[in-house]
């Protein structure tokens, strides 16, 4: 079979194994990606990759927030020129919004296509995006949106890293924030507004670190088992590729995996303000300090040409 150089570079960026250990694994896997990735990496050429296909382009992340839904869009342009450009800028802020305004808990907005039917400013989202084409003179494509919802008495808090303005980057992250016992923000003389706005810093913390150190899933419950049972499978190989008859490879596999597990577990990774601790130690002190259970329940994050 012959492989073409342009997937052997493709794959070297995704994996960041040598070339001719991508076109090794390619033959192998009869040019499968997906399995050469997995080829890469039991022979320990390759490291799990937690987003392995990225696109070459600028753009923004958007990020909006209201008490009790956040949203996040990527409106990806050509050049970083125009992602500085004010007219750009303000167009991915606008979209942001309507992201929100378009989605419910019941009723999300289903696809890129539906957001750009949306009338917007008198026209469509698509007519507006258009018109902003001929103006920059770069193509500009919305490319992906999400919204997350926090039931009453819970409290969201979103991040924008590498901001060019406020709620623009080239990250943007939204948390939701489980309180137990849940807020009663309805009456605004209460002290839980005060106790909300704590939260939100928390939120807000958490957010950073999720920015930074891109988590996968809230706890290991949330991994679905075919992963795991995936990710046993891999490690599992390179063991028994390098282990001596006298190793505990049991042992050894169960490191592994609560390694992986510290990767790609927000709860279970090291907290970057404190590296002493984990997440879920910073929140349960911070729990302690406000005398309301605090857990994340779940986050979103984007990252421009991820």
């Amino acid at each position: 079979m012959k492989i073409d150089y342009t997937d052997i570079k493709k794959l070297r960026h995704q994996s960041g194994a040598g070339m001719m250990d991508c076109k090794k694994a390619l033959l192998h896997t009869l040019g499968d990606f997906e399995k050469a990735i997995e080829w890469l990496r039991t022979k320990g050429l390759a490291k799990a990759s937690q987003k392995t296909d990225r696109l070459a382009t600028e753009g923004l992340v958007g990020v909006v927030a209201c008490p009790t839904k956040a949203s996040l869009v990527e409106i990806n342009c050509e050049t970083d020129f125009v992602a500085r450009n004010v007219r750009f800028q303000s167009f991915v802020r606008d979209v942001a919004q309507e992201v929100s305004r378009g989605s419910t808990n019941d009723d999300p907005l289903p696809s890129c296509e539906a957001l750009l039917a949306l009338p917007f400013q008198g026209e469509t989202v698509e007519e507006k995006k258009n018109q902003l084409i001929g103006v920059v003179g770069e193509n500009i494509a919305i490319r992906r949106f999400d919204t997350l919802f926090v039931p009453q008495g819970g409290v969201l808090a979103c991040y924008a890293h590498n901001t060019v303005a406020q709620g623009l980057g080239r990250i943007g992250v939204v948390v939701a924030l489980h309180v137990d016992p849940p807020l009663d923000l309805l009456n605004s003389n209460n002290a839980d507004l005060e106790t909300q706005q704590v939260i939100q810093k928390v939120g807000h913390v958490i957010a950073m670190h999720i920015a930074a150190s891109i988590p996968l899933f809230v706890t290991r419950k949330d991994i679905p088992d075919p992963l795991v049972e995936k990710e046993k499978s891999i490690f599992n190989a390179q063991i028994q590729e390098k282990a001596s008859p006298q190793s505990d490879t049991e042992k050894m596999l169960n490191k592994r995996m609560e390694k992986y597990f510290q990767d790609v577990v927000l709860e279970e990774q090291p907290f970057v303000m404190d590296t002493k601790k984990t997440v879920a130690g910073f929140l349960k002190e911070k729990s302690q300090e406000i005398g309301r259970s605090l857990c994340v329940s779940n986050f979103k994050r984007f990252s421009v040409g991820e």
